[in-house]
């Protein structure tokens, strides 16, 4: 297996999430998005090892996982939007 698609770490940009205003707090709801889509990732690898399943199956199991994703998605963009860079004027 290629190693660049089994990544070893996530690196996180942490004095400009602080000039952008984050606290302890927000580091800690970055953390917890950010362990819901490693788990995501995580579940979807388990289940392509089974890959000999129907394809029924793996489509409405992809289908929720895509789905998940996309929550998590809108979540992010609620957060994110709490922390403008202050050099960017709002539209």
């Amino acid at each position: 297996m290629i190693k660049a698609f089994i990544p070893g770490g996530l690196r996180i940009g942490t004095p400009a999430m602080t000039s952008r205003g984050l606290l302890e707090s927000d580091f800690e709801k970055v953390a917890e998005f950010i362990d819901r889509g490693v788990q995501i990732a995580i579940d979807v690898d388990d289940k392509v090892k089974g890959m000999e399943e129907s394809f029924e199956r793996r489509r409405a199991t992809f289908i929720n996982d895509h789905c998940t994703c996309l929550i998590i998605r809108q979540e992010v963009t609620r957060f994110q939007q709490l922390y403008w860079r202050r050099w960017v004027k709002r539209t």
